[in-house]
């Protein structure tokens, strides 16, 4: 079997089994230029992803930092710390970026909450 008949018969095999679901469809021999125009449309679509995730993870990035700059900042006390962090300009958005992010609330005090916060998202960062 050639290399064609035998793309087509795993690209139709793939629809079937994970498109169609068991409806009767009649395929149409698929052209070598149709071929080309799904693989690059499926290349597209993964450069697209990657892009959106490496926006993601830059603006991830300067967030942290601009939550690392107020949990060091030595001039304001936690609960002014907290107010900054747990706010729509930080908190909100890094759960919008990465509802994933999950993290241990001790409830025990204003320093304790952020450093929890803190520590999680420097683990996102530095598990991507």
């Amino acid at each position: 079997m050639d290399n064609k008949v035998n793309i087509e018969n795993n690209f139709r095999l793939f629809i079937i089994g994970n498109v169609v679901k068991g409806h009767n469809m009649d395929f149409e021999p698929i052209s070598i230029e149709k071929l080309d125009e799904i693989i690059k449309y499926c290349k597209d679509m993964k450069f697209n992803i990657m892009e959106s995730s490496l926006i993601e993870q830059n603006e991830l990035k300067s967030i942290f930092q601009i939550m690392e700059s107020i949990v060091n900042n030595t001039e304001i006390d936690w609960n002014e710390k907290y107010d900054q962090i747990f706010s729509n300009d930080i908190s909100k958005k890094i759960f919008a970026l990465f509802p994933e992010i999950d993290y241990y609330d001790p409830d025990s005090g204003y320093e304790d909450d952020i450093l929890a916060f803190y520590r999680a998202v420097r683990n996102k960062l530095k598990s991507n």
